[in-house]
C-alpha cells in the first residue's frame, strides 16, 4: 500500500507539471473518458472527419483550450493554451478516439463522475495515475524476491511522462510491466525449483490477467502479451532440451501443462474475443486516407526498416510529436539498465539468452511489420511509445540474474556501484521532471530556474520539482532496503 502510495504521489506530480492537454492526443482521450462516463459509448459521426472521429456531449471547459499553439514548438510555453473559464452546461465536441474500446474511459471516467471535478482535466489525470500507480506497485510487490530495482529501472523515461496523463497507453505499459514480472517469476521457477514440479497456475494467472486487461483497454497490446507467450514457450521447450541425458526423466517433462498454458490464455483470448466485438459493433475504420502511404509492399517495408533508428530513440525518450524529450543522461541509465541485464543474461546463455534475444526481434521486428502490412491504409504511424510494453521485457528478463549477480560481489566497489545505479535512476527521473516542466513553463530554451515564468502549474515549479525529488528518491530506496536488490535473500540460489 505505501508504495502505490508514493507511485500515486509522484505520478501527481507529473500530473500537475505537465500543461494541460500537453498529452499525446489528450484532449481525445479526456473527452472520451468524459463522454463513455455520461453512458455515451459510441458518439454521433462526424461529417468531413474520418470514421473513428465521433461527436459527444462533455461539459463545456473540456472542448475548450486548443493545445496546438505550442505542442508542435518546443519554444513555447504553454500559456497560449487558455481554457474558459466560468463555463458550465455541456457541448458538443468531436473526439478521435470515439470508436476506441470503451473499458479504459470507463475506468478513468466513471470515478470523475462519481466524486465532482468532471470538468477538470487534473481529476482525469489522477484516477489514470491511481490506476497506474496500482499495476506498478503489484508489479513491484511480487518481485521482491527477483529484483524490485530493476524493475523500477524497466521503466522508460517516456513513461514517467505518460503515467502523468490521460492515455490507455500508460496503463498498457503498467499492465505490462506485471506481466513481464510473472515471465521472470515463471522463468526463476523453470530453472530453479527443486524436484520439477508443474509451473503453479497461480502464477500463470499474474501473467494472463494483467495481459488480458492491456489488450481490452488498447489492441495493439497484443503484440507484446504475444511476444510474452512465446518467450515462456521457448523457455520452458528449450529448458528441456538442454536438460542433461542424466537427468531424472521429470526433469524433461513439460513444466508448464496444459492447465497452466489455459489459465495464461484465458484473459487474453477474452479480450481479443470482446475487442472483435466491439469493433463489429462499433464499425471500426481503420482506414485514413489523408496519411495511407501510395507505396508498394517492398518500398513499405523499406521505409519503415530505415525507421527503426528513430523507434528506438522515442521509446527511450521522446514521443512522436514534440510532447516530451528525456534529457541524454535519462535515455543512458535507461539503456545503462538494458545492458546490465542483457550482459548478464549473454553470461547465462541457455534459454535465458534465447528468450531476451526474442524479446529484442519483437520490439525491432513488429513495427516494420505493423506499418509494412497497414501503412497502404493508415500510413507509417507507429510511435516509439508502442513498443515500450515490449522492450520492459529487455530488461525483466533475466533481472533477476542480473541482481544476484551484482550480490555475489561483495567488494566495496560494487556496493558503491549499486549506489550509484540507485542514486543515477532516480536523478534521471528528476531531471526528465524538471525538463519538462521548464518546456511548458518558459519553453525549452528559457531558465531552467524558471525566471520569466510564462505558465503556471498548480504547485510553483521548484516546489512540485522537490516534493517529485523526494518522492523518486523513496521509491528507489523502497527497492532496496530491506528486501529489494540489497538484500542476499533476494538471490533465488541462495547466500553460498
Amino acid at each position: 500500500m505505501l508504495i502505490a502510495l508514493t507511485c500515486l504521489g509522484l505520478f501527481a506530480t507529473w500530473a500537475l507539471g505537465t500543461a494541460r492537454y500537453g498529452g499525446p492526443d489528450e484532449p481525445a482521450h479526456v473527452l472520451r473518458a468524459a463522454s463513455v462516463a455520461r453512458g455515451q459509448l459510441l458518439g454521433s459521426a462526424v461529417d468531413g472527419l474520418v470514421g473513428g472521429f465521433r461527436a459527444v456531449e462533455v461539459p463545456t471547459a473540456l472542448a475548450t483550450g486548443d493545445p496546438r499553439c505550442f505542442r508542435h514548438d518546443r519554444r513555447q510555453p504553454a500559456t497560449c493554451a487558455v481554457a474558459d473559464a466560468g463555463v458550465s452546461g455541456l457541448r458538443t465536441a468531436a473526439t478521435s478516439a470515439g470508436t476506441y474500446p470503451p473499458w479504459y474511459y470507463l475506468m478513468v471516467g466513471v470515478p470523475v463522475r462519481w466524486f465532482g471535478g468532471a470538468a477538470d482535466v487534473v481529476w482525469y489525470r489522477l484516477v489514470a495515475a491511481g490506476w497506474c500507480a496500482v499495476a506498478i506497485a503489484a508489479a513491484m510487490a511480487r518481485a521482491r524476491r527477483t529484483g524490485m530495482l530493476l524493475v523500477v529501472a524497466a521503466i522508460a523515461p517516456a513513461s514517467w511522462f505518460l503515467f502523468g496523463v490521460v492515455n490507455p497507453n500508460s496503463l498498457e505499459i503498467a499492465l505490462a510491466l506485471l506481466a513481464w514480472v510473472g515471465v521472470e517469476r515463471v522463468r526463476v521457477a523453470l530453472r530453479d525449483t527443486p524436484g520439477h514440479p508443474p509451473i503453479a497456475r497461480s502464477e500463470m494467472w499474474w501473467i494472463g490477467a494483467p495481459a488480458g486487461l492491456a489488450i481490452a483497454i488498447r489492441p495493439v497490446a497484443l503484440a507484446a502479451v504475444a511476444t510474452m507467450v512465446v518467450v515462456l514457450a521457448v523457455l520452458e521447450s528449450v529448458g528441456r532440451r538442454d536438460a542433461m541425458p542424466g537427468a531424472a526423466e521429470n526433469a524433461r517433462r513439460s513444466r508448464i501443462d496444459r492447465r497452466a498454458w489455459a489459465v495464461l490464455l484465458a484473459a487474453p483470448a477474452i479480450a481479443v474475443g470482446a475487442t472483435a466485438a466491439w469493433s463489429l459493433w462499433s464499425d471500426v475504420v481503420v482506414t485514413d486516407q489523408r496519411a495511407a502511404s501510395t507505396l508498394g509492399p517492398l518500398a513499405r517495408l523499406a521505409h519503415s526498416a530505415a525507421g527503426t533508428a528513430q523507434t528506438i530513440r522515442e521509446l527511450a525518450g521522446s514521443l512522436g510529436w514534440l510532447e516530451f524529450s528525456a534529457p541524454w543522461i535519462a535515455q543512458a541509465a535507461w539503456w545503462a539498465a538494458v545492458g546490465v541485464v542483457g550482459t548478464a543474461v549473454w553470461r547465462r546463455g541457455g534459454a535465458t539468452r534465447a528468450a531476451w534475444w526474442l524479446v529484442a526481434a519483437s520490439m525491432l521486428g513488429v513495427p516494420i511489420v505493423f506499418e509494412t502490412v497497414l501503412a497502404g491504409q493508415s500510413g507509417f504511424i507507429w510511435q516509439g511509445r508502442y513498443s515500450i510494453p515490449t522492450a520492459i521485457g529487455l530488461v525483466i528478463v533475466g533481472s533477476t540474474d542480473a541482481a544476484a549477480g551484482t550480490l555475489r560481489r561483495s567488494s566495496p566497489w560494487w556496493r558503491r556501484s549499486r549506489a550509484l545505479f540507485v542514486g543515477g535512476g532516480a536523478l534521471a527521473e528528476i531531471l526528465t521532471f524538471w525538463s519538462v516542466l521548464r518546456r511548458y513553463a518558459v519553453g525549452s530554451s528559457g531558465s531552467w530556474l524558471f525566471r520569466g515564468q510564462q505558465w503556471h502549474p498548480q504547485v510553483p515549479p521548484l516546489a512540485l520539482i522537490a516534493v517529485n525529488a523526494v518522492l523518486v528518491c523513496c521509491l528507489w530506496i523502497a527497492c532496496m532496503w530491506p528486501e529489494g536488490w540489497g538484500s542476499r535473500e533476494n538471490d533465488p540460489r541462495g547466500s553460498s
